[in-house]
């Protein structure tokens, strides 16, 4: 008895075949035709993702940089995802070389690097600051000279004949300026599909905390730490000094002027105007007493980017405008900032197994403070600084 024969159209052909060789075919067929259709998809999610990159949505990047974002940190995250997925456990490694190892997930180094890149260029006082490594143990000691008896006459000298006494020996006055490192995290929670469903989503997160964190220590370092557990910050340092504004509630071009005169810069290159953002329409029509404008010479180009030759950074940390420490005149270099971990991600789905999240934490370790104990003092009595505020 001859087998039956089934017949199927594959392809636009029609076949006849047994029933087992016919299924055997059709399977096969079926395989190639959901494979081209994972290539189909994947080339459109490439497509998609190429035009989102190339400045087609708010969430691409605008530097080869954050590209590496992309490339690094979504490799990450792919390996974690697929991980879950199979079952495979997630590896815990070192976030950083050395003798300081902790849980999280390892982020390569050209991401790592990359989301530290992001967070230095967007801030204010880190690019101009002292940066000093701090090693692994409790902290860094660096001489705090009084620079108010350096200047005083302190360090006695005299000019005196063949046989005469010389001067008296006096004590340097010297103290320690301690930096420890202090811990500074942000912690996120995403959900896998966000993850996997929105073009662009890795990088956008990377770069949000880089500048969060930016701004975090920016405002530490700048307003508000108090030293205790934090950074020190410029305004409250005891190096600080202040200029009572001309005009109440105002910023005029005399209190650009008499900042200056009360201005120490140690480095002229790293001195800065810090200045609030909402200042900045009330500065470019703004003249001196000599009727020159101070910033923006005419209406058709762009303003010269400084007051009086120091560069200008317009902010929104700063204190509300009209109120003290709303325009400040910083020389960067004379601020210590102790590096001992630099800005780090975490990646692990542990927290939130079961619900289909990835918790992210990203942490960096650091200090700052004024390199100088107090302001200083001339030989008339006369007081400068290299951080000056307007009150």
């Amino acid at each position: 008895m001859s087998e039956a024969m089934f017949t199927a159209t594959i392809k636009g052909d029609q076949v006849q075949l047994p029933k087992a060789e016919l299924n055997a075919l059709l399977k096969e067929q079926l395989d190639a035709d959901r494979k081209q259709m994972r290539e189909d998809m994947q080339k459109e999610f490439d497509a998609l993702k190429e035009k989102t990159m190339a400045g087609h949505s708010p969430l691409a990047p605008a530097t080869e940089k954050q590209d590496a974002i992309q490339n690094g940190a979504a490799c990450v995250l792919r390996e974690l995802r697929d991980n879950h997925k199979h079952g495979k456990p997630i590896t815990n490694k070192a976030i950083t070389i050395g003798d300081d190892p902790s849980a999280g997930y390892l982020v390569p180094p050209a991401a790592q690097n990359q989301l530290l890149q992001i967070s230095v260029e967007q801030e204010i006082l880190y690019p101009r600051a002292t940066i000093v490594t701090l090693g692994q143990n409790e902290g860094a000691y660096f001489p705090y000279i009084n620079p108010s008896k350096e200047l005083d006459g302190t360090f006695d000298f005299a000019y005196i004949g063949e046989g005469a006494t010389f001067p008296t020996a006096l004590d340097v006055d010297v103290e320690k300026c301690v930096l420890r490192p202090h811990k500074l995290v942000g912690v996120a929670k995403v959900s896998d599909e966000w993850f996997a469903d929105v073009p662009g989503g890795q990088p956008l997160v990377m770069s949000l905390f880089g500048n969060r964190h930016a701004r975090v220590r920016d405002k530490k370092m700048l307003f508000t730490g108090t030293g205790v557990g934090e950074p020190l910050a410029v305004a409250l340092s005891p190096a600080a000094l202040s200029v009572s504004r001309n005009t109440g509630g105002a910023v005029k071009a005399a209190d650009f002027e008499a900042m200056m005169d009360k201005h120490w810069a140690i480095d002229e290159n790293k001195t800065f105007w810090l200045i609030n953002k909402q200042i900045k329409s009330a500065i470019i029509q703004m003249e001196n007493s000599a009727g020159n404008r101070i910033w923006q010479q005419d209406a058709q180009g762009k303003p010269s980017g400084t007051i009086y030759g120091y560069p200008v950074v317009f902010t929104t940390l700063a204190p509300a405008k009209g109120t003290a420490k709303d325009v400040q005149l910083i020389d960067g270099s004379a601020y210590l900032i102790g590096d001992r971990q630099s800005l780090a991600v975490k990646i692990s789905d542990a927290p939130y197994f079961l619900s289909g999240y990835m918790a992210l934490r990203f942490e960096s370790r650091n200090d700052g403070k004024p390199w100088l104990k107090t302001y200083i003092t001339d030989g008339n009595s006369l007081t400068y600084s290299p951080f000056v505020y307007l009150t």
